[in-house]
């Protein structure tokens, strides 16, 4: 099978990640896989990309920043020098513009906020009209895909839960447990705090800072890592001021984004996930995976970790609780045993090639 992905921006984020995971299964399994980016490649994502075209897998991406035209047009030429049996579009805007360029077989995957998909009116307009030129719509949280199906009634739907590569979680060993910890200017015995996503308020790592003030004045040995883009300067620069003015700053340390998610979750003594809205995190899987300690907002589409040991949703607005529940987790050593079957990444390409077929059939 010819199998095309279409991604706004090739970068660490949840979306552009589980692409590069399900073109790997796909292209071990002998089909034929190209993604396009609307959007240039961000410099720190150009290590997946090699090592996906190590597997034969072709990533296109333009090398500036494009018109809406120019984007219209860039998809069209990709899209015309292969046949495509199908195309899957990853979030609102790419799976508008592969549709907007005429590309034939395209089906969406709503990866963005269940709450806000479809939410600004201009993407509803243009959704009235292009969900006649779509083969399918793929939600990856029944939130979205009931959302989705409540207002447009044209495209087939399912339901496809994320998936994350289980073997990566394994664990490492303490040699490199060490050696990643020196990288990191972190010794032995440190208390570790781990947070994954795009910085900005949305990610609401903020409250994470607030929350973890106090624990780190009573005891320097805590650390908070924070691995994301950083999408948002002005936020980013406020809660570096915030964090020197209460003396914290130098515990805190903003990695960027990082390929290393696994192995940074195996150093972590606790996970914070204080989002404000998420679609079905693939950093929360992660975490799940690994055995830390979560603490996550009370949101309707994390409800699923609550059956799992070792998990917090919370009110993050009562800052005490927030704040007496980490300490609790980060002093109790606690690793647990989670059976995330489930999100196997094998079974979620299983899942998207069987939809995909089935459409198209």
């Amino acid at each position: 099978m010819r199998i095309g992905h279409i991604v706004l921006t090739p970068r660490y984020s949840g979306a552009e990640i589980l692409v590069a995971s399900l073109s790997k299964i796909h292209a071990q399994m002998g089909h034929d896989i190209k993604v396009a980016g609307i959007n240039p490649a961000h410099d720190d994502f150009v290590e997946i990309i090699r090592s996906q075209t190590l597997l034969g897998i072709e990533w296109c991406c333009p090398r500036r920043e494009l018109t809406r035209i120019g984007r219209i047009n860039y998809l069209k030429n990709w899209a015309s020098n292969y046949d495509f049996d199908f195309i899957f579009a990853h979030s609102v805007i790419p799976a508008a513009y592969g549709r907007l360029a005429g590309l034939n077989n395209v089906i969406s995957v709503l990866h963005d906020s269940s709450e806000n998909d479809y939410s600004n009116s201009l993407l509803f307009c243009f959704e009235k009209v292009l969900q006649f030129r779509s083969l399918g719509v793929v939600a990856v949280s029944k939130l979205a895909l009931d959302r989705y199906s409540t207002h447009f009634l044209r495209p087939k739907t399912r339901l496809i839960k994320n998936g994350i590569d289980l073997d990566l979680h394994r664990g490492i060993n303490l040699d490199q447990a060490l050696e990643l910890k020196k990288s990191l200017n972190l010794k032995e015995g440190d208390l570790i705090v781990l947070q994954v996503g795009r910085v900005n308020r949305v990610k609401q790592q903020h409250k994470s800072l607030e929350a973890l003030e106090k624990a780190i004045k009573r005891n320097n040995r805590i650390h908070f890592l924070i691995a994301g883009l950083i999408e948002d300067q002005e936020y980013y620069s406020g809660m570096k001021n915030w964090s020197k003015e209460k003396g914290i700053l130098e515990n805190i340390i903003f990695l960027g984004g990082r390929a290393d998610v696994d192995k940074l979750l195996s150093i972590s003594d606790l996970f914070l996930m204080p989002s404000l809205e998420e679609s079905q995190g693939i950093a929360l899987l992660e975490a799940l995976a690994s055995g830390t300690p979560v603490i996550a907002s009370k949101l309707q589409i994390f409800e699923f970790a609550e059956k799992y040991g070792g998990v917090s949703l919370l009110n993050l607005e009562d800052v005490d609780l927030f704040s007496a529940q980490a300490e609790k987790y980060l002093y109790s050593g606690s690793k647990y045993k989670r059976n995330l079957d489930e999100f196997d990444i094998n079974t979620t390409a299983k899942n998207y090639l069987e939809f995909a077929l089935e459409c198209i059939s």
